[in-house]
């Protein structure tokens, strides 16, 4: 089958790990034996490097171009040219590769709209997938609603990466849920490759990984520390991994509280790393407002490390009693009191249990099975409104 992948974010030299979901997903396509394009649409803002590459692999092909948004203070004028600049990447890429059999795009802004455009000119097929939480949890401009609905209304089949996506989405923009499949994103194979050991050591290791941003709530979750470590829990050890505008108000915060002592900082890990960070913690803690999913969740349980998360809408699609804790969020005494009883129940939760569970849910093998057989319906005409 030939798929064109359409991402309104991939890595590129401008952002290196921007959109990492949607680049290990067509790889897995790939080795399933797919031809595999993708074009890959960036805004170059002043002082970004020009972007204008075809790359051809054995892989996939990816044509990938920046564009400049000529009238900035013009309402609607990103999305206008992205786009634009997309739509002349497309028949680009069809002279090049030829038509492609269907397209998958991810996020409705732009990559939905894009699909959408190409989809009434020459009527390819398309499958939409929403991670993106800007779509879910905020007004979006009034610009961009009718946009949007639109290009989930024109797909095939839209895929939520959780219950909560599909929910909000088919409430927010009054669509029939008939259209749409529920597929959680996909978990790398490296990470049900690493098992952990026993750790060495008194401390008990909490590790939250994600961008220092409101929404991540790593705030609520030094409060849940510092009542930790006022109850003689002195043992419990936080690693926060992760940058962003908040960092140095988390910072001043935790030595306001007391436990600077108690937290790591870590600015960066690489990808290939994250399996290690894992294994080197007793577990993954998130202290999210809204998750759409929830993926350093899932590759927790693919190492083997039960998982601790506020009930922020994707992790409740990934969160058993068997393999964790899940608690209201933005309470940070339940969010402490939970931490504690993970420290005195850790054991309740053997480590080839977790991964099998993972392997159940979220192996590349299982998501992919879904994903084409999303594909399959939709170039049979089937599922759409």
């Amino acid at each position: 089958m030939h798929i064109l992948v359409i991402p309104s974010w991939y890595p590129s030299p401008i952002s290196p790990i921007s959109g990492i979901f949607a680049k290990q997903q067509l790889e897995a396509l790939a080795r399933r034996g797919h031809q595999i394009g993708v074009i890959s649409s960036i805004l170059s803002r002043t002082g970004f490097p020009s972007l204008e590459e075809k790359i051809s692999q054995p892989e996939y092909t990816l044509m990938q171009g920046s564009f400049r948004n000529r009238f900035p203070l013009l309402f609607g004028s990103t999305g206008y040219f992205w786009v634009k600049n997309g739509y002349e990447m497309y028949a680009e890429y069809v002279k090049n590769y030829g038509t492609p059999d269907l397209i998958h795009a991810h996020s409705s802004l732009y990559a939905g709209v894009l699909a959408a455009k190409i989809n009434k000119a020459h009527h390819i097929p398309y499958v939409l997938t929403e991670h993106s939480s800007y779509v879910t949890r905020k007004d979006i401009s009034s610009w961009n609603v009718p946009r949007v609905k639109r290009a989930f209304l024109r797909a095939n089949i839209n895929i939520a990466v959780s219950n909560f996506v599909k929910e909000e989405i088919v409430r927010k923009y009054v669509i029939s849920p008939e259209n749409w499949r529920v597929i959680p994103n996909m978990v790398g194979s490296h990470f049900f490759e690493r098992t952990p050991t026993p750790l060495a050591g008194e401390n008990f290791i909490f590790t939250n990984i994600g961008g220092l941003v409101d929404v991540k709530a790593q705030n609520v979750l030094l409060e849940a520390l510092a009542i930790c470590t006022n109850d003689h829990h002195s043992t419990i050890k936080l690693r926060i991994i992760g940058d962003g505008p908040n960092r140095e108000q988390l910072k001043a915060q935790s030595k306001d509280l007391g436990i600077e002592r108690h937290v790591e900082w870590i600015q960066q890990v690489e990808p290939h790393s994250l399996p290690d960070v894992i294994a080197n913690s007793q577990v993954i803690i998130s202290s999210s407002s809204t998750e759409t999913f929830g993926l350093t969740l899932a590759e927790s349980l693919a190492v083997g490390r039960p998982v601790l998360s506020t009930n922020s809408g994707g992790p409740a699609d990934i969160i058993t009693d068997e393999v964790g804790i899940m608690v209201e969020k933005n309470d940070p005494v339940k969010l402490a009191d939970a931490m504690k009883e993970m420290v005195k129940n850790i054991g309740k939760y053997p480590i080839d249990a977790l991964k099998r569970y993972a392997q159940e849910n979220f192996h590349e093998q299982v998501v992919m099975e879904q994903i084409e057989d999303c594909y399959q319906t939709a170039l049979d005409g089937g599922n759409r409104t």
